[in-house]
């Protein structure tokens, strides 16, 4: 059976950097929530462009995955988003 999206919740905004280089290297949202210290549900928001994480927790996420902060979140997309939630 296929998974709907639930009443009320936010659409996607479409793929990030994040969730690409995520599946790049094969983990769960849950892995790597897990490694940064975050829930699933939160690095949902992130990799969906809902909320942006704020500094710190960019650059933890950027080392995990072995590149830039700024390859996750260009300056640009900076911008346009309320950081937080964790």
């Amino acid at each position: 059976m296929a998974k709907t999206a639930r009443a009320g919740a936010p659409r996607r905004r479409g793929v990030t950097p994040l969730h690409t280089l995520r599946l790049a290297r094969t983990m769960t949202q849950r892995e790597l929530a897990a490694l940064v210290g975050i829930r699933q549900q939160t690095l949902a928001m992130y990799e969906s462009g809902e909320i942006i994480p704020p500094p710190d927790r960019r650059a933890h996420l950027a080392t995990i995955l072995g590149t830039s902060s700024d390859a996750l979140w260009p300056p640009a997309s900076l911008r346009r988003a309320p950081a937080s939630a964790g």
